[in-house]
């Protein structure tokens, strides 16, 4: 998992607080789960 580092290199403590994916054939799926295609990006 990536760490956060300060400009010196130091390690610093941040806490995951959501994990975000994208999909590059997200028209697929959701053509194969019948839906229809959001007038606003999720």
């Amino acid at each position: 998992m990536y760490q956060h580092h300060n400009w010196q290199g130091a390690l610093l403590d941040y806490p995951v607080s959501k994990v975000v994916c994208v999909g590059s054939n997200y028209a697929k799926h959701i053509k194969e789960m019948g839906s229809a295609v959001p007038e606003e990006p999720v």
